[in-house]
């Protein structure tokens, strides 16, 4: 059994499966579409951490729950922070940099078959 299906790594915005070798990721935060928030952003950062060092998981899928697999950015939880001392730049320019960070995440993560070195 695989480090990540015994790490509780569910989260109420991300639920995680595994079989087989796979990891199926889905986006469950269908009241926004599926937007990417800060807090998804780092849930799905917390997720990749730990699929990155477990050679269980040949494949990671990524999906979603509702109608679409993501509208974007959360831009209400943007527009939220409008109102801060900076006009929202401080939390604008982290949650760009976290977003940034997780694809290349997603990029370089490599898994490989059964009986490959």
């Amino acid at each position: 059994m695989s480090t990540a299906q015994t790490a509780p790594i569910a989260d109420t915005l991300v639920r995680t499966a595994f079989a087989d070798g796979v990891a199926t990721l889905t986006l469950q935060s269908v009241a926004n579409r599926n937007a990417l928030s800060l807090a998804l952003i780092e849930a799905l950062h917390a997720i990749f951490d730990t699929l990155r060092s477990d050679r269980a998981t040949r494949a990671v899928v990524l999906a979603a729950d509702g109608p679409a697999f993501s509208a974007g950015h959360d831009l209400k939880e943007l527009l939220a922070h409008q109102n801060d001392e900076d006009r929202g730049e401080a939390f604008y320019v982290r949650e760009m940099t976290r977003c940034s960070q997780l694809m290349e995440t997603i990029i370089a993560l490599r898994k490989s078959p059964r009986n490959s070195h």
